[in-house]
């Protein structure tokens, strides 16, 4: 898999603090340390689409167009849901054709990946932004990759190499920012 920090999309290299929409602030702020769960899923019908999320119990998920338990991997709630944040972003291409408006839980319709634009036809269910058509090692991949830097770099390197641009900075109307600073550990 190529490198997703090489990626246009790719918020880039940079120093100093990095300032980011409002919808990072959910993951960022997380405190919780109790015991969750990272999932990789097939999805039923779509052979090279995966379905990613987090749960207390991945073997609970109801939704109907889980197909068979792939992958799980348990960490602290709050890192949990900062690599599923991640991973929609610098997986966001395997979905869509063009980046975001606002946030990785929107799509455009028109720039969906055939695979994914007929699942989404199929399926009126919650949780399907976060599908990807993608191989489960490439999946794997990202998601022990993203967990790992967050263990050994600074915030702001990770979320540089991971996080895509979803809107233009401080200037985006009404839209709220959320600021992180150069050297914070996760």
């Amino acid at each position: 898999m190529d490198d997703p920090a090489l990626h246009p999309w790719s918020i880039g290299p940079g120093t100093g603090p990095l300032v980011l929409d409002g919808d990072w602030k959910f993951p960022l702020t997380a405190a919780s340390e109790t015991p969750w769960q990272v999932y990789v899923y097939s999805v039923k019908g779509a052979p090279n689409l995966l379905k990613v999320g987090i749960a207390k119990d991945a073997k609970k998920r109801k939704e109907l167009y889980y197909g068979e338990l792939l992958w799980v991997t348990t960490l602290p709630r709050r890192t949990a849901g900062l690599v599923e944040y991640l991973f929609k972003h610098c997986s966001y291409r395997f979905a869509c054709s063009v980046p975001p408006q606002f946030n990785v839980g929107n799509w455009d319709p028109e720039a969906l990946r055939p695979a994914v634009r007929d699942f989404s036809e199929q399926w009126e269910a919650g949780g399907k932004s976060e599908v990807r058509e993608l191989s489960l090692d490439e999946a794997v991949e990202l998601l022990t990759s993203i967990a790992a830097e967050l263990e050994a770099q600074p915030l702001c390197s990770v979320i540089r190499r991971y996080g895509i641009k979803t809107f233009t900075g401080a200037g985006a109307i009404g839209r709220d920012v959320f600021t992180v600073a150069e050297h914070v550990a996760w």
